[in-house]
């Protein structure tokens, strides 16, 4: 049984498809003053430029917004694994490195936390690009 909270709070969401990382993190900082320690920003970047091998970019962008974006609480979400090549491709090799340098970043800030993505095949989709309805709500 879940309980009931009487607290209330506001959710604004921002979907981006297809953008890299450097251009989202540009376009976030305008949006992003009136935000505060009372707040939560969910940042999940990354799986585009880790496909075109800019990873080390994405990784840049990333810490550099974290840590012009002080004033408010960062949740980064881990790259996914893809399911839709083969284990040991350059793709999944490089998420895995970016998502372990992601965990090492989140450790300097005490703004910031991370969330892993559980890699389980089932929890994403039949392609296995996307998470599926039960891998997001995880």
């Amino acid at each position: 049984m879940i309980a009931s909270l009487d607290a209330h709070f506001d959710v604004c969401g921002v979907v981006k498809p297809g953008l890299a990382t450097g251009t989202l993190m540009e376009m976030a900082k305008g949006d992003l003053e009136k935000l505060t320690m009372n707040d939560f920003l969910i940042v999940c970047s990354g799986t585009n430029d880790t496909d075109r091998n800019y990873s080390s970019n994405a990784f840049k962008n990333i810490t550099n917004f974290i840590g012009s974006v002080n004033h408010t609480n960062i949740i980064l979400i881990c790259v996914p694994y893809r399911y839709s090549m083969i284990d040991y491709s350059h793709v999944n090799t490089t998420i895995k490195s970016f998502n372990s340098k992601l965990l090492k970043l989140a450790k300097t800030f005490s703004h910031v936390s991370i969330i892993k993505i559980v890699n389980n095949r089932l929890l994403f989709t039949k392609h296995g690009l996307h998470l599926n309805e039960s891998g997001k709500e995880l």
